[in-house]
């Protein structure tokens, strides 16, 4: 299956030796391009730590973005994903995405902690809330991670995992930027799970399908637009 046609640049970095509370505010510069019925896809995840309990918020533009799910795992330290919607997003051009933590991962002996972010702009959706429904969660430990969504043939399904290392996506999965973790997949029937091959781990997945606009449904045409994503 061929990837949705992308505009715009891929942004990346990354540091996994955090330490210290994460009471961090990291954000990305994000190029958004003209499109119909836009909508923003911001994704997190975090993995290690310790007693874990921690929030997230995110703003895009300034524009506070919605919290459509979040999963965490509080397991040798706290592994934690989460994803967020921008309806109708104003403008083209330079927009931050920011996210604030507020949590004490990493508090737990000085253990390490990385973060992930991740930001997309995707057209053809629903403009109501973007999403067919809040999809799932799932947590666990081992080498084999999965979630399963329900979906109509046509939505797009995104997700986010939160782990330890990079991890390897399932089969008719496709990740925008290498060892982010998330991914993305074309539904074609009413459930798709979305999977995950680790090292044996703690992990915690989350995944949200997009729902097409109406106009676009019929063709499952729903294209991302760009993509940028920061991890450190």
């Amino acid at each position: 299956m061929p990837d949705p046609a992308f505009l715009g640049t891929v942004a990346q970095t990354g540091d996994g030796g955090y330490t210290g509370a994460l009471t961090e505010t990291p954000s990305v510069v994000h190029t958004l391009s003209a499109g119909t019925n836009r909508i923003i896809v911001g994704r997190v995840v975090v993995g290690r730590g310790g007693a874990g309990n921690v929030t997230a918020t995110a703003t895009y533009g300034g524009v506070a973005m919605t919290l459509v799910r979040d999963t965490e795992i509080v397991s040798s330290g706290a592994f934690h994903s989460w994803v967020f919607f921008l309806i109708n997003p104003s403008g083209t051009g330079s927009k931050t995405y920011q996210v604030t933590f507020n949590g004490n991962y990493g508090t737990g002996g000085g253990q390490s902690v990385y973060y992930i972010l991740q930001v997309d702009c995707v057209q053809y959706a629903d403009q109501t809330t973007g999403y067919r429904n809040t999809g799932s969660g799932a947590t666990g430990s081992g080498t084999a991670a999965s979630t399963a969504v329900t979906t109509v043939a046509g939505d797009l399904v995104v997700d986010a995992l939160g782990t330890w290392d990079p991890g390897t996506e399932g089969a008719g999965q496709y990740e925008r930027v290498a060892d982010s973790n998330m991914s993305y997949e074309v539904a074609t029937g009413t459930t798709t799970t979305m999977s995950w091959t680790i090292s044996s781990n703690p992990w915690a997945l989350t995944a949200v399908p997009i729902m097409p606009q109406a106009a676009a449904a019929a063709s499952a045409a729903l294209v991302y637009i760009d993509i940028v994503a920061d991890f450190v």
